[in-house]
């Protein structure tokens, strides 16, 4: 016959256990058993300390002696290095003493509901011995129904696995008694069964997971667009910027040397005209020079002649008159020649007033062509740096949050302190938004980008927000709690 250990516990008014004292540590784990019970009946079966442990346990709906809810009634056997192998005939054993013997003598059965009929299991009776002795003796005139295998490597934990009582003869049983703790009532549903509900629950999830997949991979895809359309853009600027920078250098470069072509032009034609000038003051000045040596020289001779002719004969005043007209024709020439030096040096001298007056205009003109140049490249520089500005890639909103210094403690803000409002980053960073205005609702007072708890309502609402708006529209809110 195989050896056993019985244990009869429960909590008629206080916590009990009756016969074998061996293994209370275990034993007075079910006096704190969870309240929300799902089954009337259960066996739960553990491995301890080298023993197999069979409990069958009445939990739901239990009252003690006085009526109390939360009691429970258990009666547990041992085999010490053995494990049962037909854990169905069992079960129906001890069943069967539970019905016929506990409920008599320990346990009276209601409608829905079981209750203690004695305040103390040790002192119960059945058929004049004690209830404890009774259902010992009846357990141990069953237990050659019972087949048992060696417990070696068996070792239970803390996870549950629960099975039909159809179930408990599967290797699959066997198998999971192994490692874990098992419950065992013929209300549970087959192992098939819990796994296609199991399914069910599980067909969602899948589902689901599914759409988040593919939701994933088109963020992903839309994320990478965006990244190559911003790569494409920042290019673009780039290269709209370096070739405006060479369009305009190439300009200024052009009108740069057009202007050192002036430049040269007029230093080659001013000495030009110095070198006319210098010829022509060679030419004249030896003339007036001649000019004046002989006239003076004509006018004494003359006089000198006359004086002689007159005093001497008559016969040489006809010689001298031929020399006078002879002086009278040299001179003559020498006015003509005089003449036509003085006119030689007015067309000079209008030949290089026209020359210097012509440089001038043409000078005057390049420089209005080449600061008319200019204007335009600066014109249209401005403008086009104006386009790229007006292009401006802002933040998004949505990655944008409400910065308030000092930051208050669960978004509740104190009366009488003074807070700064800012547009950040969720990173911390700054934020690049266009320009707006800060507005707010009633219970705060707002001045630029400054407010504070208005102190002069009497009654205001416990919450306020806070509104960053561009064009009129609440483009970014935070909702803060006034503490009183």
């Amino acid at each position: 016959m195989e050896q056993f250990d019985l244990y009869v516990h429960g909590v008629p008014i206080g916590y009990e256990v009756c016969g074998c004292d061996r293994e209370l540590d275990y034993i007075k784990g079910f006096y704190n058993h969870d309240a929300k019970v799902e089954v009337s009946s259960m066996l739960q079966i553990d491995v301890v300390n080298g023993s197999s442990f069979y409990t069958y346990l009445r939990k739901k709906n239990v009252r003690n002696a006085e009526g109390r809810p939360g009691s429970y009634f258990g009666l547990t056997v041992s085999f010490a290095d053995r494990y049962c192998t037909n854990v169905q005939m069992l079960y129906k054993i001890l069943d069967t003493i539970y019905r016929q013997i506990c409920v008599a003598c320990l346990i009276n059965a209601e409608t829905g509901e079981e209750r203690f009929l004695v305040k103390q299991i040790s002192t119960a009776s059945y058929k004049n011995h004690l209830a404890v002795d009774f259902i010992k003796a009846a357990f141990k005139k069953n237990v050659e129904k019972l087949q048992f295998g060696n417990l070696k490597g068996f070792s239970s934990s803390d996870s549950e696995a629960k099975f039909s009582l159809a179930e408990v003869d599967s290797p699959l049983f066997r198998e999971t008694l192994k490692s874990k703790r098992i419950l065992v009532s013929p209300e549970y549903g087959t192992a098939s069964v819990a796994y296609n509900n199991l399914l069910k629950e599980v067909e969602p999830i899948k589902n689901e997971n599914a759409q988040l997949k593919t939701a994933n991979t088109q963020l992903t895809e839309s994320k990478n667009n965006l990244s190559n359309e911003v790569a494409r853009l920042e290019k673009e600027l780039s290269c709209a910027a370096s070739s405006a920078s060479n369009k305009y250098k190439k300009q200024l470069e052009d009108l740069q040397a057009r202007l050192e072509e002036c430049e040269q032009e007029k230093s080659r034609l001013d000495a030009k005209i110095k070198e006319a000038t210098s010829a022509v003051d060679l030419i004249d000045e030896p003339f007036k020079k001649l000019t004046r040596l002989l006239a003076g020289r004509f006018q004494d001779k003359d006089e000198k002649v006359g004086k002689k002719s007159s005093e001497n004969h008559p016969a040489n005043r006809s010689k001298h008159s031929k020399k006078t007209w002879f002086a009278m024709g040299n001179l003559i020439l020498l006015l003509v020649v005089a003449i036509m030096c003085g006119y030689c040096c007015y067309a000079v001298s209008q030949l290089s007033g026209s020359v210097t007056e012509e440089q001038a205009n043409q000078m005057e003109t390049d420089t209005v062509s080449a600061a008319t140049e200019h204007d335009r490249g600066e014109e249209n520089f401005a403008n086009e740096t104006e386009e790229e500005s007006t292009s401006t890639v802002y933040d998004n909103f949505s990655d944008c949050r409400i910065d308030i210094v000092p930051s208050p403690q669960n978004n509740q803000i104190q009366c009488g302190v003074d807070y700064t409002l800012s547009i950040k980053k969720k990173s911390g960073q700054d934020a690049n938004i266009p320009s707006g205005k800060w507005e707010g609702t009633d219970g705060i007072l707002i001045n630029r980008n400054n407010f504070k708890v208005n102190p002069n309502i009497d009654s205001i609402s416990k919450n306020v927000q806070v509104h960053y708006t561009v064009n009129g529209v609440h483009i970014i809110t935070r909702t803060l709690k006034i503490a009183y």
